[in-house]
Protein backbone atom coordinates (compact mmCIF):
# COMPACT_ATOMS: atom_id res chain seq x y z
CA UNK A 1 0.00 0.00 0.00
CA UNK A 2 1.71 3.49 -0.96
CA UNK A 3 0.23 6.99 0.81
CA UNK A 4 0.80 10.56 0.74
CA UNK A 5 2.80 11.91 3.67
CA UNK A 6 0.53 14.53 4.94
CA UNK A 7 2.49 17.64 6.13
CA UNK A 8 1.76 17.83 9.28
CA UNK A 9 2.81 13.93 9.75
CA UNK A 10 6.31 15.48 8.93
CA UNK A 11 6.18 18.68 11.02
CA UNK A 12 4.77 16.97 14.02
CA UNK A 13 7.30 14.23 14.08
CA UNK A 14 9.95 16.68 14.79
CA UNK A 15 8.05 18.58 17.51
CA UNK A 16 7.46 15.02 18.97
CA UNK A 17 11.46 13.61 18.98
CA UNK A 18 12.57 16.76 20.58
CA UNK A 19 10.31 15.51 23.46
CA UNK A 20 11.18 12.64 23.48
CA UNK A 21 14.84 12.49 22.76
CA UNK A 22 15.08 14.73 26.38
CA UNK A 23 12.62 12.37 28.09
CA UNK A 24 14.57 9.70 26.97
CA UNK A 25 18.46 10.83 27.21
CA UNK A 26 19.16 9.01 30.89
CA UNK A 27 18.58 5.81 28.48
CA UNK A 28 19.92 6.37 24.92
CA UNK A 29 22.96 7.90 26.30
CA UNK A 30 27.20 7.21 25.29
CA UNK A 31 27.02 4.91 28.66
CA UNK A 32 24.42 2.83 27.46
CA UNK A 33 24.28 -0.25 24.62
CA UNK A 34 20.93 1.35 23.51
CA UNK A 35 22.75 4.65 22.45
CA UNK A 36 22.60 5.72 18.58
CA UNK A 37 25.48 8.57 18.66
CA UNK A 38 24.59 11.49 16.60
CA UNK A 39 21.26 9.65 15.24
CA UNK A 40 19.03 9.85 18.11
CA UNK A 41 17.08 12.51 16.55
CA UNK A 42 16.75 11.46 13.09
CA UNK A 43 16.19 7.56 14.35
CA UNK A 44 13.26 9.19 16.53
CA UNK A 45 11.93 11.38 14.01
CA UNK A 46 11.79 8.66 11.85
CA UNK A 47 10.11 6.26 14.07
CA UNK A 48 7.14 8.71 15.27
CA UNK A 49 6.95 9.64 11.36
CA UNK A 50 6.08 6.04 10.98
CA UNK A 51 3.71 5.86 13.92
CA UNK A 52 1.94 9.10 12.66
CA UNK A 53 1.13 7.69 9.33
CA UNK A 54 -0.25 4.32 10.91
CA UNK A 55 -2.21 6.23 13.03
CA UNK A 56 -3.16 8.30 10.20
CA UNK A 57 -4.21 5.27 8.04
CA UNK A 58 -6.20 3.55 10.82
CA UNK A 59 -8.10 6.62 11.89
CA UNK A 60 -8.55 8.03 8.46
CA UNK A 61 -8.73 5.23 5.78
CA UNK A 62 -9.45 2.23 7.18
CA UNK A 63 -12.59 0.95 8.62
CA UNK A 64 -10.82 -0.87 11.92
CA UNK A 65 -13.41 0.61 14.43
CA UNK A 66 -11.33 -0.55 17.73
CA UNK A 67 -7.11 -0.22 17.26
CA UNK A 68 -5.07 0.39 20.56
CA UNK A 69 -1.75 2.56 19.78
CA UNK A 70 0.39 2.29 23.00
CA UNK A 71 1.61 6.15 23.85
CA UNK A 72 4.35 8.10 21.48
CA UNK A 73 6.01 9.68 24.64
CA UNK A 74 6.27 8.15 27.46
CA UNK A 75 9.12 8.60 30.73
CA UNK A 76 11.29 5.13 29.44
CA UNK A 77 10.92 2.80 26.42
CA UNK A 78 7.64 0.89 25.96
CA UNK A 79 8.49 -2.69 25.39
CA UNK A 80 4.89 -3.99 24.04
CA UNK A 81 3.36 -3.63 20.82
CA UNK A 82 3.29 0.08 19.02
CA UNK A 83 -0.55 -1.27 17.89
CA UNK A 84 -2.98 -4.14 18.89
CA UNK A 85 -6.01 -4.80 16.83
CA UNK A 86 -8.16 -7.84 17.28
CA UNK A 87 -5.68 -9.47 19.54
CA UNK A 88 -3.04 -8.93 17.11
CA UNK A 89 -0.16 -7.22 18.02
CA UNK A 90 1.89 -4.56 15.67
CA UNK A 91 5.34 -3.22 15.81
CA UNK A 92 5.84 0.10 13.55
CA UNK A 93 8.96 0.68 11.89
CA UNK A 94 10.16 3.66 9.81
CA UNK A 95 12.42 3.60 7.16
CA UNK A 96 13.90 5.12 3.63
CA UNK A 97 13.55 3.93 0.68
CA UNK A 98 16.63 4.84 -0.37
CA UNK A 99 18.97 3.30 1.77
CA UNK A 100 17.51 0.10 0.56
CA UNK A 101 16.84 -2.04 3.15
CA UNK A 102 15.18 -2.90 6.16
CA UNK A 103 16.25 -3.63 10.08
CA UNK A 104 15.12 -5.08 13.29
CA UNK A 105 16.86 -4.82 16.20
CA UNK A 106 18.56 -8.41 17.15
CA UNK A 107 18.20 -8.15 21.03
CA UNK A 108 14.55 -6.36 21.06
CA UNK A 109 13.36 -8.71 18.45
CA UNK A 110 14.29 -11.19 20.62
CA UNK A 111 13.46 -9.93 23.80
CA UNK A 112 10.90 -12.32 26.01
CA UNK A 113 8.81 -9.73 26.97
CA UNK A 114 8.24 -8.37 23.60
CA UNK A 115 5.29 -9.46 22.23
CA UNK A 116 5.04 -9.03 18.56
CA UNK A 117 3.13 -10.96 15.49
CA UNK A 118 3.34 -8.42 12.83
CA UNK A 119 5.98 -5.55 11.72
CA UNK A 120 4.56 -2.76 10.23
CA UNK A 121 7.09 -1.01 8.15
CA UNK A 122 6.96 2.70 6.53
CA UNK A 123 9.04 3.08 4.06
CA UNK A 124 9.16 6.75 3.07
CA UNK A 125 9.85 8.01 -0.34
CA UNK A 126 10.52 12.14 -0.67
CA UNK A 127 6.56 12.56 -0.07
CA UNK A 128 4.79 9.46 0.20
CA UNK A 129 5.35 6.00 2.03
CA UNK A 130 4.93 2.27 1.70
CA UNK A 131 3.61 0.22 4.17
CA UNK A 132 4.76 -2.93 4.22
CA UNK A 133 3.37 -6.12 6.70
CA UNK A 134 5.83 -8.48 7.80
CA UNK A 135 5.48 -11.53 10.47
CA UNK A 136 7.58 -11.68 13.25
CA UNK A 137 8.32 -15.41 11.78
CA UNK A 138 9.94 -13.94 8.64
CA UNK A 139 12.11 -11.44 10.43
CA UNK A 140 13.36 -13.91 12.43
CA UNK A 141 14.88 -15.76 8.99
CA UNK A 142 16.37 -12.40 7.43
CA UNK A 143 20.10 -12.09 7.75
CA UNK A 144 21.77 -11.32 11.04
CA UNK A 145 25.03 -8.47 10.79
CA UNK A 146 26.30 -6.18 12.84
CA UNK A 147 25.11 -2.87 12.24
CA UNK A 148 26.70 1.00 13.73
CA UNK A 149 25.54 -0.04 17.02
CA UNK A 150 24.42 -3.22 17.42
CA UNK A 151 23.17 -6.36 16.09
CA UNK A 152 20.27 -6.24 13.75
CA UNK A 153 17.99 -8.42 11.43
CA UNK A 154 18.22 -7.08 7.76
CA UNK A 155 16.91 -7.31 4.62
CA UNK A 156 17.28 -5.72 0.75
CA UNK A 157 14.49 -4.19 -0.48
CA UNK A 158 13.43 -5.46 -3.55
Amino acid sequence: MKVDVPVWVSNLSIELADSRTKISASIYNKNTDKYRGKQEKAVSIMGIKAELIVRHIIWEKSNVSHAYFSPMIDTKPVVGADLVISGETYDIKGAKRDKGYLMVNYDAHNNPEKICDWYVFVIFGDKDAEIKKISYTDVSKWSVVNSTYTKVYKWTLQ
